[in-house]
């Protein structure tokens, strides 16, 4: 279940603007607690997914709404799959390093918020960056804005970042314009993720 009072804060500063009162902030996170039933309940009905590297010889398994493939490359030095389910979509990228210097966890999510921060399409909003650790790599989540002005909209992102064989992983999960239930789902989704690289051949 998740109880992270600042992740609950950050829901609220984006979808509520609760952030304004003390008494608005407990309301909200009385009541983004008590959707957290709901929200684990709506992804014990999302479809077990298991991408398979084959070229690498391991596999990416997670639950999501029913997505359909949009596109596919699945090379030795290069893989990478991007998948879409209405607003919410899912790639993973899986290539060797593409920034300078140490290969680590660290380095990894800070080449992965360069390379985001220089995105012309889009703007991070600092305040909502947050990274944890995961059981197969860490996990980078914020909050994005695509357009201008009244075309302007947000996304919540989240990324399961890995290490292996040499390789830097990236599996990437987004809802455009969520509400608020939405928002806390896309906070369970990287617990739904598992990195299997032992896979026997």
């Amino acid at each position: 279940m998740i109880t992270n009072f600042l992740r609950i804060a950050v829901a609220c500063i984006f979808l509520t603007g609760c952030a304004q009162s003390k008494i608005g902030v407990q309301s909200n996170e009385n009541d983004a607690n008590a959707k957290l039933d709901d929200v684990a309940s709506e992804t014990k009905r999302w479809s077990l997914n298991v991408w398979r590297i084959g070229q690498q010889n391991f596999d990416v398994t997670f639950y999501a709404p029913q997505v359909s493939i949009e596109r596919l490359v699945d090379k030795r030095e290069r893989y990478y799959r991007l998948e879409r389910h209405q607003r919410f979509s899912v790639s993973l990228n899986f290539a060797k390093p593409n920034c300078a210097g140490e290969q680590n966890a660290q380095a990894h999510i800070k080449c992965l918020i360069g390379k985001i921060k220089h995105n012309p399409h889009l703007k991070i909003d600092e305040n909502t960056i947050s990274q944890t650790a995961h059981k197969d790599g860490q996990i980078l989540t914020y909050m994005s804005i695509i357009g201008k002005g009244a075309h302007k909209m947000k996304i919540i992102n989240t990324h399961v970042v890995f290490e292996h064989s040499g390789h830097w992983g990236d599996l990437h999960a987004s809802i455009l314009q969520p509400n608020h239930r939405e928002f806390l789902t896309m906070l369970k989704f990287p617990s739904l993720v598992s990195i299997n690289t032992n896979r026997i051949q």
